[in-house]
This record gives C-alpha cells, structure tokens and sequence, in this order.
C-alpha cells in the first residue's frame, strides 16, 4: 500500500492497516526500526497512563468505593479499546 507524505510530514495510515491494528481517532502508535532497517508501525499495549480522567465523566455524590472505580475503569477500558 502507498500514502503520500504532506508539507507537514503528515501521512495517513491506509484503512486496512487501520482496520488490521484496531486504530481509531486518538490512538496512540509506535513506530520502530529493525534491526535490517525495516521501519514497523504497531499499536502499543494500553498502559495505566491511558486510564488517566477516566472516573471524571462520572458524576458522584460520594466518595468511591475501590470495587466501584475497578467496575468503572473495566467498563471504560473496554468502550475504548473495541474496534
């Protein structure tokens, strides 16, 4: 597949490459370069820092129990990562 480079060193990623790795809009992406000078494009595996204001959207009167926040973060892991 080819893509052409904008002014600004922009590309876009072609749909099926989109598709195949599950990214949408705000994904984050890694690029790497192998060792025989292959340059590789891979979604990184979610980490605790993509968690971050996920409880902020929620709306609570009271404090949190730790069950309720794990409840919530699962939830909003999920809604996050669906293809």
């Amino acid at each position: 597949m080819k893509a052409t480079i904008t002014s600004k060193g922009q590309v876009t990623i072609p749909k099926p490459i989109r598709d195949h790795l599950h990214l949408k809009e705000k994904d984050r992406i890694d690029f790497k370069i192998s060792d025989e000078g292959k340059v590789l494009l891979e979604k990184p595996a979610s980490q605790i820092a993509d968690a971050g204001g996920m409880l902020a959207a929620y709306k609570f009167s009271g404090s949190l129990t730790l069950d309720q926040m794990n409840a919530i973060v699962r939830e909003e892991v999920v809604k996050r990562n669906k293809p």
